[in-house]
C-alpha cells in the first residue's frame, strides 16, 4: 500500500500529561476533573487522547510543571495532604 503524502510537520516544545487507571473504566467524571482543573488553572490543551483507562494530553513544554500540579492537587495526589 502506498500513501501520497505531501510533506510531515513537526513541532517542538511540547509535553504530554496522562491520568492512567484501572478505575477510570467504573469511575465517570474523571476527564471532566482532569479538564476543568486544567482549564481554571489556564493551561491551554493542544491535543487530546483517549481510552478506557487513560486520558493523555498535549501541552505547551512551558505548562507541564503547572498542570501536573494542578492534577495532582485535584486528584488528592499533591504531598502534604
Amino acid at each position: 500500500m502506498e500513501v501520497a503524502a505531501g510533506k510531515v510537520l513537526k513541532q517542538g516544545g511540547i509535553a504530554k500529561l496522562s491520568v492512567v487507571g484501572i478505575g477510570m473504566r467504573s469511575h465517570s467524571g474523571v476527564a471532566a476533573t482532569l479538564f476543568e482543573c486544567l482549564g481554571n488553572g489556564g493551561v491551554n490543551i493542544q491535543m487530546i487522547s483517549t481510552s478506557e483507562i487513560k486520558i493523555a494530553v498535549i501541552l505547551d513544554e512551558s505548562q507541564i510543571d503547572h498542570a501536573a500540579k494542578l492534577a495532582h492537587a485535584a486528584f488528592g495526589l499533591s504531598a502534604g495532604k
